[in-house]
């Protein structure tokens, strides 16, 4: 009955070789400029880490899991236009449960497990350090469920969670600023729903009440319905959600309130209140054949007082600091919401498998965050220009992707695979040409684009179990840059350009003594 596990993964990288736009360390010569434009060949690391433990005894499990990721910060530069400064972040996460039955009907699992995360940098001058954040942020979780099942009909389940957020001040202050003393906040929530075998299908109804110390209450309901023939499938969803705000988001939230005391801005206030969506669903799919299938869906979602990362700017602020200084801060909007459609073809023969799927989003008709649109650059956001879009920042409306495999061999296939994005629409970020000292930005456009992957893999190469791949992605070489999801002051973030893989494995096959 003891049943143990344990994987290691430790993974090395290049973000980009494409250059990029910096802004140059605090405490640098002022003739230097506010940044640069320099290339992030062997300057932008991707270096994760990850280890898991898993123990079984019979009715108890334990598992543990150690994520470690550090990144260099290709935002920042010295004054070589090398970028020295790393940032990680070192997450603990484990879980004990435990499972037991009362009677054929019924089955409970209590479940606890406590997540420890927390920040590190390296490379930033001891004058910046000391603004930079050594926050422990720590979530401590407990679940009770009951699943019920009266007859082969009918399926309750039923439970009870409670968990706690805190926050350790550090005192030398905090990128994360929860000030002097500790933060901490409780969540109780109480949760129920109800499966209900139809002659024409399955009804699934439920609700969940959250109870928060800091945030208030709220309750989330959930109704859907599938049902299946020989060839037909078709689902319906009600759904809501609720997100209480992370202590990440109160600590840099904004509620207008500031005054400036001896040249600094002091926030008077914080506070943000919890996000609340609701999405409705409805999916069918069609077997055409034993070789074919579709299927198409649409949603409509609504968010109230979604939590946005905005930048804020005002007459005061511009007054006394500059036409370009302002405030990142979270803020809750009023309401947003897209709507959108998805359609899939699978088929499958002898000679391998072809999949397509497209996605479509608009935001048109929706209460929209101005921040999120894209409108014409300007600080002030009384200057920016009305969208003339039903679009997102940063994200394309329609995405296309095709992936198609051929068994050449029985031994040798072939996997082709592309993504089609159409127009993307993001902020670029340079400096002022007759001001250094000074930033500009523009609204640009990013044409569609075909991405590209070919892989050929070959198994059993000279003996059972030794696999040999080669592969090359981004096949013609177009790129893929990300945009700021917001209204922010960063540049494009430039993506891996064409990459050739090879891959070499082997699986090591034990086989039972019975088996034998």
């Amino acid at each position: 009955n003891l049943t143990v596990n344990f994987s290691v993964f430790q993974g090395e990288g290049q973000r980009s070789d494409q250059p990029a736009f910096g802004r140059y360390l605090e405490g640098l010569p002022d003739s230097l400029g506010l940044g640069a434009v320099a290339p992030l060949a062997g300057q932008s690391g991707i270096n994760p880490a990850f280890t898991q433990f898993h123990l079984r005894l019979g009715r108890f499990s334990f598992r543990s899991i150690g994520d470690f990721y550090d990144i260099t910060d290709v935002s920042t530069l010295a004054a070589d236009s090398t970028r020295p400064v790393r940032r990680g972040i070192r997450t603990a996460y484990n879980e004990l449960r435990y499972t037991w039955r009362a009677q054929e009907k019924w089955k409970f699992t209590a479940k606890y497990h406590t997540i420890l995360q927390f920040p590190e940098f390296r490379g930033l001058p001891d004058s910046v350090l000391r603004d930079q954040a050594r926050n422990t942020i720590n979530r401590n979780r407990f679940n009770l469920t009951a699943n019920y099942d009266p007859s082969h009909r009918i399926h309750w389940q039923f439970g009870v969670e409670s968990f706690r957020d805190f926050a350790s001040a550090n005192l030398n202050r905090q990128l994360l600023p929860v000030g002097q003393e500790d933060v901490s906040y409780f969540n109780t929530a109480l949760f129920g729903q109800g499966i209900f075998h139809l002659p024409l299908g399955y009804l699934t109804a439920g609700m969940r009440y959250d109870l928060n110390t800091t945030f208030g209450q709220a309750w989330v309901p959930r109704l859907a319905y599938t049902g299946k023939t020989d060839r037909f499938h078709l689902k319906l969803l009600a759904s809501g959600a609720f997100r209480a705000p992370s202590v990440g988001n109160v600590a840099a939230s904004f509620t207008g309130a500031y005054r400036i005391d001896s040249g600094q801005v002091i926030i008077e206030d914080r506070g943000l209140k919890p996000e609340r969506t609701f999405v409705l669903e409805a999916e069918a799919g069609w077997q055409i054949s034993r070789n074919l299938f579709v299927s198409a869906s649409a949603y409509e979602m609504w968010a109230r007082d979604p939590i946005t990362s905005r930048f804020f700017q005002d007459s005061l602020l511009r007054t006394a600091f500059g036409p370009q200084a302002g405030l990142q801060v979270y803020q809750n909007a009023s309401r947003a919401g897209t709507r959108g459609l998805e359609a899939e073809l699978r088929f499958r023969a002898d000679w391998g498998y072809l999949n397509a799927n497209y996605a479509y989003y608009s935001t048109g008709g929706k209460v929209q965050v101005p921040d999120f649109q894209p409108l014409g650059f300007a600080f002030d956001p009384t200057d920016r220009t009305a969208p003339t879009r039903s679009s997102l920042l940063a994200f394309p409306q329609h995405r296309l992707n095709l992936n198609a495999c051929l068994y050449l061999r029985p031994q040798l296939s072939v996997n082709l695979s592309a993504s089609y994005f159409s127009e993307r629409q993001g902020y670029d970020i340079g400096l002022l040409p007759d001001n250094p000292g000074l930033l500009e930005g523009r609204l640009v456009s990013t044409p569609p684009q075909w991405l590209a992957n070919v892989y050929v893999r070959y198994q059993g190469l000279i003996l059972d179990g030794l696999d040999l791949g080669i592969g090359v992605y981004d096949l013609f070489n177009q790129g893929y840059d990300y945009y700021q999801a917001y209204f922010g002051l960063e540049a494009p973030l430039p993506g891996p350009r064409r990459e050739v893989m090879f891959s070499l494995s082997y699986d090591l096959s034990f086989k039972d003594k019975k088996e034998r």
